[in-house]
């Protein structure tokens, strides 16, 4: 099903998984699939990266949605693909019946070959049949690690402009951060923007993050976590405390969906979305 209808009538919940390198990892990821199932997703998505062969994640969507009746969104990143592999990635997703594709640049960092052919994500999305999918595309709620705030409204327009229909957020971690960017490019576009959101494990997660990135604000409360020197427990604890209250304001401020990253794991996702059924 199309995400975009889903939006019109309810808020949605998603997850977001990436391909497992092999047999151990892949059934890690089935069962990490399998355990978020019960919340009735209104769709999941895999990631592109070289770590996995070429479609590798069209394939693994295929699998979620027949084997396991889950809604998939498929990734689609162009600076690793020529027009024709565009063209074949395509061809692939309508044919497994997929009909939901965030399209993205991609990070050069993910992949040791680049094409010429591609340099943004907006070229992309001319290619991308409108009447056929049901298009996402990222935002950075405090700019694009390469470019300033500004250009992040300019180009956000821009794929309105070229069909995309709905963003998702890269992870942020303040809130005014969010709401602030969300009510400026609601205004311009009028486009549904879901809260991407990182339930973090360790603090190495969040250092990786910043090192990516350089981008993410760190509110006090978190940052204050961060600085306690708690054992791995205590640090999940607090933690998943920090993305439960931080997702309970962005629902009471109208986010009109939240995507979990799971980095295929659901212990610290399940325990998140317990706490925020017990407190709402």
């Amino acid at each position: 099903m199309k995400i975009i209808e889903i939006l019109k009538n309810k808020k949605t919940l998603s997850f977001e998984f990436f391909p497992p390198k092999g047999e151990e990892e892949f059934e890690l990821f089935i069962e990490t699939v399998k355990d978020l199932k019960i919340y009735n997703p209104d769709f999941v998505s895999v990631t592109d990266s070289q770590i996995s062969a070429k479609m590798k994640h069209i394939a693994l969507s295929k699998f979620l949605k027949e084997k396991l009746k889950l809604n998939p969104m498929v990734h689609l990143t162009c600076i690793n693909n020529t027009s024709k592999e565009i063209k074949n990635s395509l061809d692939a997703i309508e044919e497994n019946g997929i009909r939901n594709i965030l399209a993205l640049r991609g990070d050069k960092k993910n992949f040791s070959k680049t094409s010429d052919e591609f340099k943004h994500s907006t070229d992309l999305l001319i290619k991308i049949p409108k009447e056929k999918f049901s298009l996402a595309v990222a935002v950075h709620p405090e700019g694009h690690p390469d470019g300033s705030l500004p250009e992040e409204f300019y180009y956000l327009k821009m794929k309105r402009e070229l069909g995309a229909e709905f963003a998702i957020t890269q992870i942020f971690f303040d809130n005014n951060v969010f709401l602030k960017f969300r009510d400026r490019a609601k205004k311009e576009t009028e486009m549904p923007i879901l809260c991407g959101i990182m339930a973090v494990t360790t603090p190495q997660m969040i250092e990786n993050i910043l090192k990516k990135t350089g981008k993410i604000k760190i509110p006090k409360k978190l940052s204050k976590i961060l600085n306690m020197k708690l054992n791995n427990k205590d640090f999940i604890k607090y933690s998943i405390d920090f993305s439960t209250e931080q997702i309970l304001e962005l629902l009471k401020n109208g986010a009109e969906g939240i995507h979990f990253f799971t980095f295929n794991r659901a212990f610290a996702v399940k325990k998140i979305i317990k706490n925020i059924g017990e407190k709402r």
